[in-house]
């Protein structure tokens, strides 16, 4: 799974995810001809949530966690919008920005067994 998916996914700091086995992904032909889209680090997904789970001290807390912020990053964008209900453009702004949050919320389970994935045959060589 990918490293910033993995610290959302796991609620985890940049400095802990560290520590489990990476894979940086090198630019390249990997799918069908096409280039990989980003520059990208891989983590171990049973890595990176045992990392969670220690850092957290339970899958439980760790859950609550993510749950807390998430709800969290909804109430800013709540109250943001509240700001800015009389000016459509920031409104407009505001929500295309959320999108964008909310569709990483949905990119979370994101795994390599997904068809069309660009990171569908990449090996550790």
């Amino acid at each position: 799974m990918r490293f910033n998916h993995a610290t959302r996914k796991f609620g985890l700091d940049h400095r802990v995810i560290k520590t489990p086995p990476c894979v940086e992904i090198v630019d390249g032909k990997y799918l069908l001809g096409k280039r990989s889209p980003i520059r990208s680090v891989l983590v171990d997904y049973e890595s990176a949530r045992n990392a969670g789970i220690a850092d957290h001290g339970s899958v439980d807390a760790m859950d609550k966690y993510v749950l807390d912020l998430t709800a969290q990053k909804y109430q800013e964008f709540i109250e943001a919008r509240i700001k800015v209900k009389s000016d459509r453009e920031a409104e407009l702004r505001l929500t295309r920005k959320h999108c964008h949050w909310r569709n990483r919320l949905a990119a979370w389970e994101f795994t390599d067994r997904k068809s069309g994935d660009p990171f569908l045959f990449m090996a550790v060589v």
